[in-house]
């Protein structure tokens, strides 16, 4: 299993007094989705606190505990951990909303990609991350054989009063492929689907979840071995 989670800062009820840059990001990069997406790696990767929270959205800003320069340097520790392997190459980029949208890159080590969540504030799009804890299962990372019917699944960790809320969707290479609520999943809900049919090579999974005013997602390639 791969879990993303940035303790403390996730599923608490935390309480935030200011933080953040009030200027507006550039303008060009927080056009959309992507350009926004890329500057936030960019600032991260360079260990740039101020352009960072520039793309940070008001809604993970809000719920966080970042009044401190100690919180806030975590903050950019973590997510530069987290990042370092992103690249700029856009893998997907979907706007579910007028307001919300998914964008994906590549990533030079496992899981393959790397996924984050946007919304549009005051005209400019801002990353959103940490609403919820996403993991993915093992059966999407380990070569398939073709004639497996392998289930390709995500679990959602939410806070114990929107779990039942939670809502999911899910895409391979792009497409959008029904995703259901597993029966019998454990407390935290678990979504899957059948794996389609696919031709041989590596494939790209992208999946969302939402629960309440909370947003995530999380992003894994697989490969399938053709004779």
């Amino acid at each position: 299993m791969k879990l993303f989670l940035l303790a403390g800062l996730v599923l608490g009820p935390l309480a935030m007094t200011g933080c953040g840059s009030s200027e507006t990001p550039t303008r060009d990069a927080a056009s959309t989705p992507s350009g926004a997406l890329t500057a936030y790696l960019d600032a991260a990767r360079a260990g740039d606190e101020k352009r960072l929270f520039d793309f940070l959205s008001s809604g993970f800003t809000s719920r966080s505990n970042l009044t401190t320069a100690e919180r806030r340097t975590q903050l950019v520790q973590v997510v530069r951990r987290e990042t370092r392997h992103a690249s700029d190459h856009v893998v997907f980029d979907e706007q579910l909303d007028e307001h919300l949208a998914v964008v994906a890159v590549s990533t030079t080590s496992r899981p393959g990609a790397f996924a984050a969540p946007l919304v549009l504030e005051h005209g400019a799009w801002k990353v959103e991350p940490y609403g919820l804890d996403l993991v993915y299962g093992e059966t999407a990372t380990a070569v398939m054989p073709a004639q497996r019917t392998d289930q390709i699944e995500f679990g959602v960790n939410a806070p114990i009063e929107l779990k039942r809320q939670v809502r999911a969707r899910l895409w391979i290479d792009g497409r959008p492929v029904p995703v259901s609520r597993a029966a019998g999943a454990p407390v935290n809900p678990t979504f899957a689907v059948n794996r389609p049919k696919l031709s041989g090579g590596r494939h790209t999974v992208v999946a969302f979840a939402q629960a309440g005013n909370r947003i995530a997602t999380i992003a894994w390639t697989f490969r399938i071995d053709r004779d």
